[in-house]
């Protein structure tokens, strides 16, 4: 969270400094935004964009030609007949204003209801998400702002769980999701805002508990939430953590109990160490993985057999012993899987990553890099031997 309250007083620092005369601006600051204030200064040089003359001469003679065809003599009998009278004139506009507001506010009205509804993809999505933006721009404080945002990032969850529910793509699932990261990420910067200006803990309380019922919802959605969005589940839940153990830090005697605690899902999963350079809304394996884990087989050490024993020692021979087959006593089978602890860490690889598809192409890279890293312990531990 420290992140973020830097970026947004870096922002809000600029903004002064570009916003203040030129004379007022405070020499270390604008020293500091030089490089920005120089490009700032050059889209302000930029001249205002005209028409162009033929553009303009083209719409003069359309004008003109119009003009032309709609010219028609009006006696001045009908003339007077038709012209309302003064007073009248302002009646109607009045009447014509008032129920032209009326028709507004009744269709504006009857559109935010049936928004309420929309979904991710949806007509009337953009509308219920306008709404949304009006209403916490409206708010005068920072504890109502962090209390709207904090009602909207609700709604994002249970969209998508809906989505989840109905099946929708992946794509809008996890768009839902950083839609609720992003709003609780602001709701809880407010918060934390507002507690440092007036010392009120009931916004850090409600923060807490906002986090609680959200983390509970996204356990929830982790049953349910399609696999290429799962990325964005996690780092969904992880940023609820972060925001509810910094307003423990803030005000530990807010709220109850102590920091809310991760899903199983959202800790440290094997597939996440494979999505290097990937991002939140893919879970697709990077360009160039496979080909680099390939190469690393191929460089690899083959494994060295080792030469028999010519000592003849009965241990040294490398031939068992003869199974009694008249003795009453059965042979003992060691139960344990004859797998070394790299084959168990390719299997587990292999498990963990996402797409059966990739799952396929993967099995034979791991298989190699596993054969060559066991190549390469054999001939260290002979090494070490001799």
């Amino acid at each position: 969270m420290t992140g973020a309250f830097l970026s947004r007083r870096r922002a809000d620092e600029f903004d002064a400094v570009v916003s203040a005369p030129t004379a007022r601006r405070d020499s270390a600051t604008e020293s500091r935004y030089a490089d920005l204030l120089e490009v700032v200064s050059s889209l302000r040089s930029v001249p205002d964009v005209t028409a162009r003359p033929e553009f303009v001469a083209d719409l003069r003679s359309q004008l003109v030609v119009e003009a032309a065809r709609m010219a028609r003599p009006v006696d001045d009998a009908l003339r007077a007949r038709l012209t309302p009278s003064k007073r009248s004139a302002v009646r109607e506009r009045r009447a014509a204003t008032l129920l032209g507001g009326l028709a507004i506010v009744a269709a504006s009205g009857s559109m935010a209801m049936a928004s309420q509804a929309a979904l991710p993809g949806d007509v009337l999505y953009p509308v219920k998400r306008a709404i949304e933006n009006a209403e916490t721009n409206l708010q005068s404080d920072d504890a109502a702002k962090a209390e709207t945002l904090r009602d909207h990032a609700e709604r994002r969850l249970q969209e998508a769980q809906q989505l989840s529910t109905d099946g929708a793509d992946a794509a809008t699932v996890a768009a839902t999701l950083h839609d609720f990261t992003a709003q609780s990420n602001q709701a809880a910067e407010l918060a934390l805002d507002d507690y440092e200006t007036t010392g009120d803990q009931a916004p850090i309380g409600d923060l807490r508990s906002f986090t609680e019922r959200s983390m509970t919802e996204l356990a929830e959605l982790g049953d349910v939430v399609p696999e290429d969005a799962r990325a964005a589940l996690i780092a969904a839940a992880q940023s609820v953590q972060q925001a509810d153990s910094a307003a423990f830090q803030v005000c530990p005697t807010c709220g109850d109990g102590t920091v809310t605690e991760l899903p199983e899902f959202a800790t440290t999963p094997v597939s996440s160490l494979l999505r290097l350079g990937g991002n939140a809304e893919s879970t697709v394996v990077p360009p160039g993985f496979l080909d680099e884990v390939q190469a690393m087989a191929d460089r690899m050490p083959p494994a060295r057999q080792e030469p028999a024993d010519d000592r003849g020692g009965p241990d040294d021979t490398g031939v068992l012993p003869p199974v009694d087959e008249t003795s009453d006593t059965e042979p003992v089978i060691d139960p344990r899987p004859t797998t070394t602890p790299l084959e168990d860490l390719g299997d587990r690889i292999k498990r963990d990553l996402p797409g059966d598809d990739v799952k396929v192409d993967l099995d034979d890279t791991v298989d190699d890099v596993v054969s060559g890293i066991g190549g390469l312990v054999d001939t260290i531990t002979s090494d070490s031997s001799d």
